[in-house]
């Protein structure tokens, strides 16, 4: 069981890996670069070399000299030095602090310094065409270095991990840049391109096509960025690592998000992808360790392929109407995610979607799922029992009700999981086949009802069932569906909603002792703000402020905003609906006024209400 476990965890790294260019996973990093060393056929003062078949030149293969100050020779034996071998430089016993490339070198090969921790600086000649992967990766020490004019090709990890790189310009002539060449370059601010480059520009500090439609490399040390007008698409691995990322504002415009986009960005906390992104790539939120909420109004079919994988803060997430496919591992080790509501428009529960997710307590299936794949919530140890509506017609094995013994090396059950299923169902025979408890939803139809929503208030009126012998009201709290009252009458009316919020809620009906656990009739309630409408007049260095009553108001509160926050100023009894200030000094100042209901101040849609009055 073990080793099946693991080959699966390997496989979907290695997948990432190559989805990511290796940029995304940092086991992945060192299989994008190549350490072997090349063949090397003679021997020369400090060096190994290689003569090229193509042209008789030389290929340095191997530095064995002993000095920190490296000049290449620029011909060996009276042959032109063309070329550094791939990790040529790799490995070498002493603390290189500097290295010249002569004049007729075209290409640095793939890690050719890798490694070099002391070097601090590099000379290129003008006749460099190529720098390959990870060329000068985990140069630590390194600064700035200057890349020629004529240079064409700079590949992905060719300056990984150069820490202390705090400056780079791309020259005119480049025409290939790969994504990852400074990712790890952490106090890289911004990348320089040269107005004259055809196929890059940049835009505060980040690399675009020409065109600036789309984002294709972020530097590491961003804490905030803004987008041009004209971008249409986030990039593959585009702000991968980048872990100062608190907050980032989508562009409504932005079509297309690619593989591993916003990949290791640990410093996000909330995002919003906008409705005209029509396709996500893989991985694109993978290892988003900061982030606790997610809000895809994005008109996809699909969360892809371990979209959100060890998002470890995610506590929330909403999905759009269009989504009808939760893609394998899609929100793999999530494991602060609590409860989860599915759109109905949610068909397919891809292989180990929920995976994992250790906090997950409840899971609300669609009525429309038709699949739901292998261990597409196993290992979710806060999961006890799982609604199955009556269209699902494949279940994986081990879908729910598993986890993995790491010390008995086993897939267990875990004990008493129940499976609330119709009968004759695809979840009976599951439930049956692996030794869970069922629970059977009544084939009796629940009431239809109406619901009508007044201030605080919303009442619930239903017509009577045949053969109920109760009803119950029943609203969506903390993640699980609760009763909050029950009777034999046909009308209830539910008070002190909390003003601005949206309740999710059914009614349901009790026959033969049962009660019929079906909330494919649910509905979603919104209660409106009743937050006061102000208006004011100034006169000399006072201002007069007026507002309506609002209904259920037990107080009212003015709110300044000051420093970054909301700070309450001034409280009034519910019948004061007037306030003169005293003589203030001159400024503009920002502030709304909030009623307090139930409890509470409706804090909903501050910025929107706020308004500033300014004093001459």
């Amino acid at each position: 069981m073990k080793n099946r476990y693991s080959r699966r965890i390997a496989a979907c790294a290695a997948a990432l890996a190559f989805v990511f260019g290796g940029a995304g996973v940092p086991a992945g990093i060192a299989g994008g670069l190549d350490l072997s060393i090349s063949a090397s056929a003679y021997t020369h003062g400090d060096y190994e070399y290689a003569l090229l078949t193509s042209d008789g030149t030389v290929q340095i293969t191997k530095y064995k000299g002993s000095d920190s100050e490296v000049v290449i020779p620029e011909k060996i034996n009276g042959r032109q030095v063309t070329s550094i071998g791939k990790a040529a430089f790799y490995g070498s016993n002493v603390p290189i602090t500097s290295v010249t490339v002569p004049e007729g070198v075209t290409e640095i090969s793939n890690s050719a310094f890798y490694g070099s921790l002391y070097l601090t600086k590099v000379n290129l000649p003008k006749s460099l065409k190529t720098i390959r992967g990870g060329a000068f990766s985990m140069c630590t020490s390194l600064e700035s270095i200057v890349l020629p004019e004529g240079l064409e090709t700079l590949e992905g990890s060719s300056f990984y991990g150069c820490e202390s790189l705090s400056e780079i310009h791309i020259p005119a002539s480049v025409t290939n840049l790969g994504g990852s060449a400074f990712r790890g370059c952490t106090k890289l601010k911004g990348i320089e391109i040269d107005s004259e480059n055809k196929n890059y520009a940049a835009f505060d500090g980040a690399v675009y096509d020409k065109a600036l439609a789309e984002l294709l490399v972020c530097p590491d040390s961003k804490k905030s960025i803004s987008f041009p007008e004209s971008i249409t698409k986030i990039g593959e691995s585009a702000f991968c690592g980048c872990a100062n990322l608190t907050e980032i504002a989508i562009p409504e415009g932005v079509a297309e998000i690619g593989g591993g986009a916003f990949s290791d960005c640990t410093g996000l906390t909330e995002l919003t992808v906008p409705k005209s992104v029509k396709a996500i790539g893989n991985g694109a939120f993978y290892r988003c360790t900061g982030l606790k909420a997610v809000t895809i109004k994005a008109d996809i079919s699909e969360i892809t392929y371990y979209s959100f994988y060890k998002c470890a803060s995610l506590e929330s997430i909403s999905l759009s109407d269009s989504v009808d496919t939760i893609g394998e591992g899609a929100f793999s080790c999530c494991s602060r995610l609590k409860s989860v509501s599915l759109p109905d428009s949610v068909k397919y529960i891809c292989d180990y979607a929920f995976e994992s997710c250790t906090g997950l307590e409840s899971i609300e299936i669609p009525a429309g799922v038709k699949e739901i794949g292998i261990g597409a919530f196993i290992c979710c140890e806060s999961l006890k029992s799982v609604t199955v509506p009556a269209g699902v017609r494949y279940i994986g094995d081990r879908a729910f009700g598993y986890y993995y013994d790491n010390e008995t090396e086993e897939e267990r059950k875990y004990d008493g999981f129940t499976v609330i299923c119709y009968k004759g169902s695809t979840a009976e025979e599951y439930a049956k086949d692996n030794g869970f408890k069922c629970v059977y939803i009544s084939t009796k139809s629940n009431p239809a009802y109406s619901v009508s929503v007044s201030g605080d208030k919303a009442t619930f009126n239903w017509t009577a069932v045949d053969d109920a012998e109760k009803y119950g009201v029943a609203f969506f709290i903390d993640g699980k569906w609760q009763l909050v009252a029950q009777g034999e009458e046909t009308s209830y009316v539910m008070k002190n909603l909390k003003a601005g919020t949206e309740y999710k809620a059914a009614v349901i009906a009790k026959f033969d002792g049962e009660w019929n656990m079906d909330f494919s009739n649910a509905v979603t309630i919104t209660t409106k703000s009743a937050y006061p409408k102000v208006s004011y007049e100034v006169s000399g260095r006072q201002f007069r402020l007026k507002w309506n009553p609002v209904d259920g108001a037990e107080k009212y509160g003015i709110a300044l905003y000051q420093s970054g926050k909301w700070r309450v100023k001034a409280q009034f009894t519910k019948n004061v609906t007037a306030f003169t200030s005293p003589k203030i000094k001159p400024g503009s100042y920002k502030m709304v006024v909030c009623a307090k209901i139930n409890g509470a101040w409706d804090t909903g849609d501050l910025n929107n209400r706020a308004f500033t009055v300014t004093i001459a």
